[in-house]
């Protein structure tokens, strides 16, 4: 039996291969982006600790900024009093 994930990266998958348009990234940016707006900001900090976004880091932000510079953001947004 598939994951549940493989299932959802499946249907991302097919939605570009049905509308002959590329939609996956945009459709997993959606899931990733819903994920995140329910996520509590300890399992975020979990997340930004993790391996997979260290890598992701190392490969891709440019040293434009870093797994710190990502949980100080979190921390002032966490502690930051909506207007």
């Amino acid at each position: 039996m598939k994951s549940i994930l493989e299932k959802l990266f499946d249907a991302a998958d097919n939605h570009s291969e049905d509308s002959g348009e590329d939609h996956t990234v945009g459709d997993l940016q959606d899931i990733v982006t819903a994920a995140w707006g329910i996520l509590t900001p300890e399992q975020k900090r979990h997340l930004l600790q993790s391996d997979a976004v260290e890598t992701l880091l190392d490969m891709g932000a440019r040293d434009e900024f870093s797994v710190e510079d990502l949980l100080t953001q979190l921390n002032a947004e966490s502690t930051a009093t909506p207007t």
